[in-house]
C-alpha cells in the first residue's frame, strides 16, 4: 500500500477504468480518519470529472477516500505529487539591487515648505494663524 501523506496530490477514480473515466483529483489535508466504513483520507477537491463530464467544484468541497474498500481496484489511488520529505536547506535568494535610481511613476513626493517659526512651540505646532 502506498503511504499517502498530507500535502499530497491524488486522483482517486470512482470506478476501474473502462468505457467511461470519473475521479476527483486534489489535495490530501489530513490522513488516518476512522469513519463508520473505515479508516480514510479527506482531499480537498480542486478538479472532478464525472461520467467523463467536468464537474464544477465549489470552495471548500471534501472527499472523504477509504483506504481499502469492498469493490476496491488496482490503481484507484494515484499520487500525481509527492510533498517532498527531506526539509528543504536554507537557501537565501539573491535579490537584485537596482543600480540606476528611477523615480517611481506612481510615487509622488510632496514637499512642503518651511515657514519661520513665529509664536513659541505651540505656534509653530499648530501652524502659522492669521
Amino acid at each position: 500500500m502506498t503511504k499517502i501523506s498530507v500535502g499530497d496530490e491524488v486522483r482517486v477514480y470512482y470506478h476501474p477504468s473502462g468505457l467511461t473515466v470519473s475521479f476527483a483529483e486534489g489535495v490530501v489535508s489530513r490522513v488516518d480518519v476512522s469513519t463508520l466504513r473505515g479508516r480514510a483520507f479527506i482531499v480537498d477537491v480542486t478538479y472532478e470529472v464525472v461520467l467523463d463530464r467536468e464537474q464544477a467544484i465549489r470552495p471548500g468541497y471534501r472527499n472523504y477516500v477509504l483506504y481499502e474498500r469492498a469493490d476496491d481496484f488496482p490503481g484507484r489511488i494515484e499520487i500525481l505529487s509527492k510533498i517532498q520529505q527531506e526539509p528543504e536547506q536554507d537557501v537565501v535568494p539573491e535579490i537584485a539591487l537596482e543600480t540606476a535610481s528611477e523615480p517611481d511613476p506612481f510615487l509622488v513626493e510632496v514637499e512642503r515648505p518651511v515657514e519661520p517659526a513665529s509664536g513659541g512651540i505651540v505656534a509653530s505646532l499648530l501652524g502659522r494663524r492669521r
